[in-house]
C-alpha cells in the first residue's frame, strides 16, 4: 500500500479544500477590487470638481470686469474697491 497515492477520499476533501479556497480568494480580491474601483471614482469626481472649480475661477476674473460675475450661479462682487464702485454706479442707474 502506498501512502503518497491518491484515493477518493482525499481527492473529495482536496476538491473541497480548492472550492473554499477559490471562493474566499474570490471574495478578497472582490472586496479589494471594489476599494480600488470606488478609490478610482472618487479621485475622478475629485478631479472633475476640481477642473470646474478652477474653470468658473479664470471665468469670474473677466466677468468681474463686465459687473456680472457668477461663480455656480452666485452672483459676486468684485474685490477690488475702485471695480466695485464702478460695478454699483452701473447698476444704480
Amino acid at each position: 500500500m502506498d501512502i503518497s497515492a491518491l484515493d477518493t477520499n482525499s481527492a473529495q476533501n482536496l476538491g473541497v479544500a480548492t472550492i473554499v479556497a477559490v471562493i474566499v480568494i474570490g471574495l478578497l480580491l472582490a472586496v479589494f477590487i471594489t476599494k480600488l474601483v470606488v478609490r478610482a471614482i472618487v479621485v475622478v469626481v475629485m478631479i472633475v470638481l476640481a477642473l470646474v472649480a478652477w474653470q468658473q475661477r479664470s471665468q469670474i476674473e473677466s466677468a468681474a470686469k463686465k459687473c456680472n460675475a457668477t461663480f455656480f450661479g452666485i452672483h459676486v462682487e468684485p474685490h477690488n474697491p475702485t471695480l466695485k464702485q464702478q460695478c454699483q454706479k452701473l447698476t444704480n442707474r
